[in-house]
């Protein structure tokens, strides 16, 4: 397993274990979801005749490609914010990947969009750093360098209903965001999908300090994250060294 394949397992155990237990009647199995859950939602539409599916699908982590920029140079970073714009990004089904339609009664081009319906408390961000290789036939660990930023603006979709048949529907005509703060980064250090060494970089909150824990010791981190900037700040991101290592992210709602 990789880490990430291990948290998502952690995860169903931890609520299943929740589930069977019981205090005063009461059934602790939506604990986590109160916490971490949330919903997709995915509208296709066909190129020909717009008509539109929708898909509701529930969501305990998001799992974010770590997308490239343009021309990224030799040991830049990426901005998870651009991450989760890359993730949001319409997807257009042409040529071997085309939709069948319904409507129409054969495969047509269409554009499938991702909207958040609903967002949780705490948004557990998954990074997908171990990918399968064609090539050795193994998962391997994407070195990329991400810059996290402090606050995450998540845009939220109001309704289902919101765009309609609308041929151009996107988020840009919501205007409805989400404000997220970084609390936690999960790090793996090494090279190997499979194994290494791994620390955590906690927010206490009744500081708002930052403190990395290492097997047994902990310590304080007076700038927070070494990856984390100010997004506001252009400056600040400049000064940011990203991190290979960041995997597994926690913004909470402001």
């Amino acid at each position: 397993q990789d880490p990430n394949e291990f948290a998502r397992l952690l995860f169903d155990r931890m609520r299943e274990t929740l589930r069977s237990s019981c205090v005063d009647g009461g059934d602790l199995g939506d604990l986590l979801p109160s916490i971490f859950g949330g919903s997709f939602l995915y509208i296709t539409t066909c190129s020909e005749c717009f008509q539109q599916t929708r898909k509701s699908e529930e969501f305990m982590e998001v799992t974010l490609p770590i997308a490239d920029d343009v021309g990224l140079q030799q040991n830049s970073s990426v901005d998870i914010q651009r991450c989760v714009d890359f993730y949001l990004d319409p997807e257009h089904l042409v040529r071997d990947n085309q939709y069948f339609c319904s409507n129409c009664n054969k495969k047509c081009d269409a554009k499938r969009e991702l909207f958040f319906k609903k967002l949780p408390p705490v948004l557990n961000v998954q990074l997908a750093r171990y990918v399968f290789d064609r090539e050795t036939l193994a998962k391997r660990k994407v070195k990329t360098k991400v810059l996290l930023p402090n606050e995450l603006r998540v845009p939220l979709i109001v309704s289902d209903s919101q765009y309609g048949k609308k041929q151009n529907a996107s988020f840009a005509n919501s205007g409805v965001e989400a404000d997220y703060v970084l609390c936690a980064v999960q790090n793996h250090l090494g090279s190997s999908a499979y194994q290494g060494h791994y620390t955590a970089d906690v927010m206490d909150w009744t500081t708002g300090r930052f403190y990395e824990f290492n097997d047994g010791e902990v310590t304080l981190l007076e700038d927070g994250p070494v990856s984390s900037f100010e997004p506001d700040s252009d400056e600040d991101r400049r000064l940011t060294r990203g991190s290979e290592d960041a995997y597994n992210l926690f913004y909470v709602e402001k």
